[in-house]
């Protein structure tokens, strides 16, 4: 007669042998069927769990292996000895980190249907931009001699980074005349009808006075209309900021509609508008305006995202061809900025380029933008009767919702200088979305009132 432990053991092999009959031939169509079935207790987890607590473990009447007392290689046993995993001796728990630690330096060639579980996770986990940085090093090999803010000293003429309190008179001056600095302090940027009305219950802030500028009246149907345009800018802003969107969502839903409400107020109410245009398919063209650095090596083609031109009607397009004609320049093959790639915006003086990046990209965005306004001053300067020092020239960027505007101008010994940032607050609130909208106003009315008037006498030789 079998004694208690034998027949514990006989009912502990029936089991194990039933739970391998549940287990579904991963090359059959049925198995894509119970890939789903993760909780069965006919599932893979369920064997690799060990014996069942309902029974003691008592192996001395078992023979090794259910499968090879009968002389059957079962699958479970074929991969057990394809990968080397170690059974458990009688009485040791078999844990999820012993059969993966036989696994750990299995050559991935020898099965393609094995997927240990460390790797199962690494496919399962986001990666970080570091990590996502570090791949593309390792697939991506780049000829260009800038990877850095610092490579940009090689360029001839070389660019190079400054303090915006380092600036030269003609860039403070710009800065005063149109409030600039008072505007990143947030200093008059809201209507002060709106003090009362919206802007504090908004933000659920109390906003001191000096956040408010104009008289105190009722609020105007104009000032109550951009309110909502703005309101429903800094709710998709604060969605695209929660749902961690992508970059191209951040640049049509919140960056291009703001850009777009500056051009239409700016037009309202002057004779020359000026425009905004998706350039992130137009580099720099021709080639011969990208700066040399080491070895006269070009830098990469870079672009930006978005640039506020200054319009131009049929007469002045056909007068700006008839100047560069007369001066026996090719007019099919020369354009008025570095964007030549395209026809039609080739033409359009540039006023401000906008570079857009979803997450602070450190040096990145600041490369992009130095090689694309190095650019246009090479084009101005082969444009000039004379050799004169050209005016400052705007360019902002974001790093996600914050935006930081810069300044291009020619420095004392030649070198094409960068001077900035002038920092602005993030547009998931009224004040630093009401701060970027005065803000690109006053750069429109910069380009429209002192950029424009010198371009034309400084580069198309009007009197």
């Amino acid at each position: 007669m079998p004694t208690l432990a034998s027949a514990h053991a006989m009912q502990r092999k029936d089991i194990i042998d039933w739970l391998t009959a549940c287990e579904p031939d991963e090359n059959s169509p049925a198995s894509s069927s119970n890939k789903g079935r993760r909780n069965s207790p006919c599932s893979r987890r369920s064997v690799s769990q060990g014996p069942s607590p309902l029974f003691p473990v008592d192996d001395s009447n078992m023979t090794r292996g259910r499968g090879k007392a009968r002389n059957i290689t079962t699958r479970s046993l074929a991969r057990r000895d394809a990968f080397n995993i170690p059974t458990a001796e009688a009485g040791a728990e078999v844990s999820p980190a012993n059969l993966i630690s036989g696994v750990e330096d299995v050559n991935p060639d020898q099965s393609g249907e094995h997927v240990s579980a460390a790797s199962e996770s690494a496919l399962h986990t986001p990666l970080t931009l570091s990590q996502s940085a570090a791949s593309r090093k390792t697939t991506s090999r780049s000829r260009s001699p800038t990877k850095k803010i610092g490579d940009l000293l090689a360029a001839k003429p070389p660019i190079k980074m400054g303090m915006l309190n380092e600036a030269p008179e003609a860039v403070q001056a710009v800065l005063n005349k149109f409030k600039l600095a008072d505007i990143c302090y947030g200093m008059g940027v809201f209507p002060r009808s709106l003090k009362v009305t919206r802007i504090n219950a908004i933000d659920k802030l109390e906003y001191p006075d000096c956040f408010f500028d104009g008289p105190i009246s009722p609020a105007t149907s104009h000032d109550e209309d951009l309110l909502k345009k703005l309101q429903t800018l800094k709710s998709r802003a604060s969605k695209c900021h929660v749902l961690d969107k992508p970059e191209p969502s951040w640049s049509e839903e919140v960056f291009r509609p703001m850009l777009d409400l500056v051009v239409a107020l700016e037009n309202a109410s002057c004779d020359q508008e000026v425009q905004v245009e998706n350039v992130i398919t137009s580099p720099i063209s021709p080639w011969s305006l990208i700066p040399i650095g080491l070895q006269n090596l070009p830098y990469s083609s870079k672009k930006v995202d978005y640039c506020i031109f200054i319009s131009q009607s049929d007469d002045q397009h056909n007068h700006t061809q008839e100047v560069l004609t007369m001066r026996n320049i090719d007019i099919d093959d020369f354009n008025i900025n570095q964007a030549g790639s395209s026809h039609y915006i080739r033409w359009l003086p540039q006023l401000a380029a906008i570079e857009c990046m979803k997450t602070l990209p450190g040096s990145d965005g600041m490369i992009q933008m130095s090689v694309w306004m190095a650019a246009l001053r090479k084009r101005l300067e082969g444009l000039m009767k004379h050799a004169t020092d050209i005016k400052p020239m705007p360019y902002l960027k974001t790093e996600g919702l914050d935006w930081k505007a810069y300044w291009c101008c020619i420095g004392a010994r030649g070198e094409t200088m960068l001077y900035g940032p002038q920092s602005l607050d993030s547009m998931l609130d009224m004040k630093g979305i009401y701060q970027v909208l005065k803000f690109l106003q006053q750069i429109v009315k910069y380009g429209r009132d002192d950029y424009w008037p010198w371009f034309r006498e400084t580069i198309l030789w009007e009197s």
